[in-house]
């Protein structure tokens, strides 16, 4: 499985809701780290990215309060409305590890 060692490192695992998002259901033995009926033959290594501030509205303290961001890793871009971001990419998946600095005040996905 393209040197990923559980189901964890998987692009197809829900951290939030801990299942398999491609439809995997038997856990398998305790020791086992996939599902045993994991459907695919070579699974995506988890990609892990970073919210980028982009455009900001204002400022707050003399620092930019942002209000668009972009992934690192396709490019979407978060408009950043409300008091956090995502801690996953909503187009490639990727986990946010971190948010740069200096965002005004919005939360960071890591």
């Amino acid at each position: 499985m393209k040197g990923i060692k559980c189901c964890v490192e998987c692009a197809g695992y829900s951290l939030k809701k801990h299942k398999c998002t491609y439809g995997a259901k038997d856990p398998g033995k305790a020791t086992d780290s996939f599902y045993a009926d994991c459907p695919l033959d070579d699974a995506e290594p988890l990609r892990h990215g970073r919210w980028i501030p982009t455009e900001y509205d204002s400022y707050a303290d003399g620092n930019p309060v942002y209000d668009k961001f972009e992934c690192s890793e396709c490019g979407y871009e978060h408009n950043g409305e409300g008091d956090t971001l995502t801690a996953f990419c909503p187009d490639c998946g990727a986990k946010m590890d971190a948010t740069d600095t200096n965002v005004g005040g919005k939360g960071g996905a890591g």
